[in-house]
């Protein structure tokens, strides 16, 4: 099977066939869907759960192409999330926030 960039990692797994003991069953397929909402990292994954969804805001825009930038979530109001972790602050991405 040919993997294409736009794909999702839940579509490719879905895809694939791939049942990996901890991604069997109704929490699986939490992580698959999570996964198929455009998230790619863990920080965002928690921003999802933590935040947005548990005060019941409207889904954001993920990796949406704003100049040469990929924000990571996009509200329609205009308000955009970078949710940067340690990678995000270490090297050349040190800088990246001076920037924006």
């Amino acid at each position: 099977m040919r993997v294409r960039r736009s794909w999702s990692l839940a579509v490719v797994l879905t895809a694939c066939g791939v049942a990996a003991p901890q991604l069997s069953g109704p929490a699986g397929e939490i992580v698959l869907a999570d996964a198929g909402t455009g998230i790619h990292s863990p920080l965002e994954l928690v921003y999802l759960r933590d935040v947005e969804r548990a005060h019941g805001m409207a889904p954001g825009r993920r990796q949406v192409r704003s100049g040469s930038y990929i924000r990571d979530v996009y509200y329609d109001e205009g308000l955009i999330v970078e949710l940067d972790g340690r990678t995000g602050h270490e090297g050349v991405g040190a800088f990246r926030d001076m920037d924006r």
